[in-house]
């Protein structure tokens, strides 16, 4: 027994004897293409993708938060003068299960040189879902107001709420549940206060983001 070494510029007749070439159509073929210079090169097919496979990019995702900051100066020169300066700032983190929403306003006013605006305020609120529309909320609320000599209001409340509309551009939603309020002032004077709260909120998208 001959070993062999096949490579692509063996010719048919040099690996077998003529008289076997001759009489194989098989190598007959084989040895047109190779008088005409073809060359077989393997082939390797990739694996078929699948039908169902999703597209890169093909649909973004809504992100799970939002939020915006505003701010503004207005000044006002003759016979009057006024100073207006104000920032407000509105986040919200939306999940399955859970939202977080966190908002703040800043004011701050003067006019004809005396001050009548100046309050600081923001609000924490936790909502956990527990059905479809149906939720348990809990939230704090802080306020500074120097114009009241109010040093700190806060507010603490807890209950349920249940969303009557959740679309894209439109949303309400009505809440109920106790609240407590502790307010201090800059004359050593404290208040407490055991309420109800009862509150709606709607939203709505009224121009195309």
């Amino acid at each position: 027994v001959k070993d062999m070494d096949f490579k692509t510029t063996d010719n048919i007749q040099d690996i077998y004897p003529e008289e076997i070439v001759a009489n194989r159509p098989f190598f007959l073929h084989e040895r047109e293409q190779s008088e005409q210079g073809v060359t077989k090169v393997p082939f390797f097919s990739s694996p078929p993708k699948p039908q169902n496979a999703p597209q890169q990019n093909a649909v973004q995702q809504k992100k799970p938060w939002k939020g915006n900051v505003d701010a503004g100066l207005t000044i006002q020169k003759g016979n009057k003068e006024a100073l207006k300066k104000n920032k407000k700032t509105d986040f919200s983190w939306e999940r399955t299960k859970d939202n977080v929403y966190f908002n703040s306003l800043i004011l701050f006013e003067t006019k004809d040189g005396e001050k009548n605006a100046d309050e600081q305020w923001g609000t924490l609120k936790y909502e956990r879902k527990h059905l479809e529309k149906l939720y348990s909320f809990y939230q704090e609320s802080t306020e500074h107001d120097e114009i009241e000599k109010l040093s700190l209001r806060s507010i603490t409340s807890s209950g349920v709420g249940y969303r009557f509309i959740e679309r894209e551009k439109l949303k309400y939603k009505s809440e109920i549940g106790p609240s407590f309020t502790y307010e201090r002032f800059r004359n050593d004077i404290h208040q407490t206060s055991p309420g109800l709260r009862i509150g709606s909120v709607l939203d709505w998208q009224i121009l195309p983001s």
